[in-house]
């Protein structure tokens, strides 16, 4: 449960650094929806299970890894 909550928090920490489109958020919702529910509050099945995490993970870290790219380009650029 931790683990989620954190992923989670994590997700809208960088949202909020890169001005994230509510629509790119969106593919996230069932994840961020969870961020102060408790263990009996979540009712969708599989939500907590090792799988979804990790798949929810590694759908972050390349949402990350990729906006990184994005951001250092324009770096490069000198469009910072």
């Amino acid at each position: 449960m931790s683990q989620l909550q954190d992923l989670a928090s994590s997700m809208l920490e960088l949202w909020n650094l890169m001005d994230t489109p509510l629509e790119e958020q969106q593919m996230f919702q069932n994840v961020t929806c969870n961020i102060a529910a408790s263990e009996h509050e979540i009712t969708e099945p599989n939500t907590l299970s090792i799988d979804f995490l990790s798949y929810v993970s590694s759908l972050f870290f390349r949402y990350c890894s990729c906006h990184c790219c994005y951001v250092f380009s324009l770096f490069e650029l000198g469009m910072f």
